[in-house]
């Protein structure tokens, strides 16, 4: 365990469990080190010293059987010496069994080009916890990206997945559990520019690792669409007019021109008079309109 700068009795608490179990180790975040989870994991991971490994962070949940069951699942897998396992994860709010959602779901031998697009159509299908990552893998990818704040999972597994991973993916039932954000405070975290900052670095990063390896043209459109809905849509949505302008003028994107973007600026401000909106999609060929509104799982799935 890497610890972030905790203020309670985490200290106490660990150290009766090292003591308990030799195999338990207990860290500091170095004071040199950004504060974030991203950090934290890529201090752990320069601790770690196995051959694969797994992240779980302080509010989320492993159940007992789930390092065993990965073990099991990998062992069936060693043939094709896979770089990342992937398996379901459930969600919970105050407790286990308070929630019957699901991360998301995923299909056996769903291809590594379909789970980058569903990624960039915000159809998240794992979630971080819900990966085993072979460590020098990892490693060779370039760790996590510790000036992301938000998005850094999303940034992590599209870098992960760009480099053509082997994939093996586990369809049974969840083995860990995220907790859903039950404070309203997450609306008015989206509305922050620093929010918006951290997603237009992330899809800046994906769009220069996507040229750099000749996938550009396969999701160009895809990270178009996704800017437009990020950085446009959802925020004036949530009345954030101004960080939305502030990103369009501050950030330069390969997919889609700053002028493209003002113009969507206008449309999307114009259609929040449901009759303007009506009359923009009768009478203009915007079929913006439809890519923006995409159909997902995430979140959405019941588990059985």
């Amino acid at each position: 365990m890497v610890d972030d700068g905790s203020t309670d009795y985490t200290d106490e608490l660990l150290e009766f469990y090292c003591q308990k179990d030799s195999r338990i180790q207990y860290h500091h975040r170095p004071q040199d080190r950004k504060k974030g989870a991203n950090a934290c994991r890529n201090y752990g991971l320069e601790l770690s010293k196995g051959e694969y490994v797994v992240f779980l962070d302080s509010d989320d949940i492993f159940i007992e059987t789930t390092l065993q069951e990965r073990i099991k699942f990998l062992n069936l897998k060693v043939n094709q010496n896979p770089d990342l396992l992937l398996f379901h994860t459930g969600t919970f709010k105050y407790r286990l069994g308070d929630s019957n959602l699901l991360w998301n779901r995923m299909e056996s031998g769903e291809l590594v080009m379909v789970l980058i697009f569903r990624f960039l159509n915000s159809d998240m299908p794992c979630h971080t916890t819900g990966i085993l990552w072979k460590r020098k893998f990892i490693i060779k990818i370039g760790y996590w990206n510790e000036n992301l704040n938000s998005w850094q999972d999303w940034e992590m597994h599209i870098k992960a997945l760009m480099m053509q991973p082997v994939v093996s993916i586990n369809t049974g039932p969840p083995d860990t559990f995220y907790r859903l954000n039950v404070s309203k405070s997450i609306a008015t975290k989206k509305r922050s520019l620093a929010y918006l900052d951290n997603v237009a670095n992330a899809i800046k990063s994906i769009e220069s690792i996507s040229l750099g390896n000749q996938t550009y043209p396969i999701f160009k459109n895809d990270i178009k669409n996704l800017i437009y809905r990020s950085l446009v849509h959802y925020p004036i949505k949530l009345n954030n007019l101004k960080a939305s302008l502030k990103i369009i003028f501050n950030y330069k994107f390969k997919s889609v021109s700053r002028k493209k973007l003002l113009k969507v600026f206008f449309i999307e401000l114009l259609s929040k008079s449901h009759s303007i909106r009506n009359f923009l999609d009768n009478h203009l060929d915007l079929c913006y309109y439809k890519k923006r509104k995409i159909q997902n799982s995430f979140l959405k799935v019941y588990s059985k």
